[in-house]
């Protein structure tokens, strides 16, 4: 049975001073006096989140940059706290069901992350964690120019035999425990998004080095669709941009009305890949 719901979720503030420079966060303690981010974000309510639940097979990564496909792990719940297991193993089986679902020709896996919620969330503890927390503001993990830039990395360093008419940058998004109740993922129909009045974006600056991704402004027009009670083998495909459209999939996790506060806390992994036809 679906449950569509309401919710809240967090976008960027409009602001004249983007004209001139560019939305940033540092990540990493700033230099005194200089600030951390240049931007702000606001919370906008009543958000109408569709559930395609017994009708996830309406939905595909061409038609709406998103699609959900099965993919039985070998490891357990525990072992994704094993770096060694996750990167010798899952990624491995996360590559092999992307070149099956997708008939690709090649998948390369550069990037994961693990993210748990805590008892509170949104709200700090005021503790360190071990793990990021769900991302609560729509965005797009990376941009058209950032992909086309780590395309032309891998590239030269495998003599070209990525090349292909066709690559997306894919994030492979799987629950480690289901059913998942807290902080769901829901996802926009790329159709309902406009790429040149929507989105803008933003540079995360690391200690080492940065990555260029899609913060997104509010618009009445953005659908939004989720799977309620996503359990472990029910993972989302979503394309975070496409060289032949240089579209990708705005996404958050949102705080479902749905949720009690027995449910348990939400245990997920995200997979990034680049993916050759």
């Amino acid at each position: 049975m679906a449950h569509n719901v309401l919710t809240s979720t967090f976008y960027l503030d409009r602001d004249s001073k983007f004209e001139k420079e560019k939305p940033y966060e540092l990540r990493f303690p700033p230099p005194k006096g200089f600030p951390a981010r240049n931007c702000t974000w606001s919370k906008y309510e009543q958000i109408k989140v569709t559930d395609i639940r017994g009708n996830e097979d309406d939905y595909n990564l061409d038609q709406n940059g998103f699609q959900l496909c099965r993919l039985k792990t070998s490891l357990s719940a525990e072992d994704f706290g094993n770096n060694q297991k996750v990167e010798q193993i899952y990624l491995k089986e996360v590559a092999q069901c992307l070149k099956q679902v997708l008939k690709a020709y090649r998948v390369l896996v550069f990037d994961y992350s693990i993210r748990k919620s805590i008892p509170g969330y949104p709200i700090s503890d005021g503790k360190g964690n071990q793990y990021e927390t769900p991302a609560t503001i729509v965005h797009i993990d990376t941009t058209e120019a950032w992909t086309e830039h780590m395309n032309a990395i891998y590239e030269e360093k495998l003599d070209g035999l990525c090349a292909g008419p066709r690559y997306l940058y894919v994030n492979v998004w799987k629950p480690i425990r289901g059913p998942v109740k807290k902080w769901p993922l829901m996802l926009c129909d790329w159709n309902t998004y406009e790429p040149k009045t929507d989105v803008i974006s933003r540079d995360l600056v690391f200690g080492d080095g940065e990555v260029e991704s899609t913060v997104a402004y509010y618009s009445p027009d953005h659908t939004y669709y989720y799977l309620s009670d996503q359990y472990e083998d029910e993972v989302w495909m979503m394309v975070q941009s496409d060289s032949t459209t240089g579209k990708g999939v705005l996404h958050t996790a949102f705080d479902s009305p749905l949720t009690t506060m027995d449910d348990p806390e939400r245990e997920s992994i995200e997979v990034r890949c680049m993916v050759y036809f």
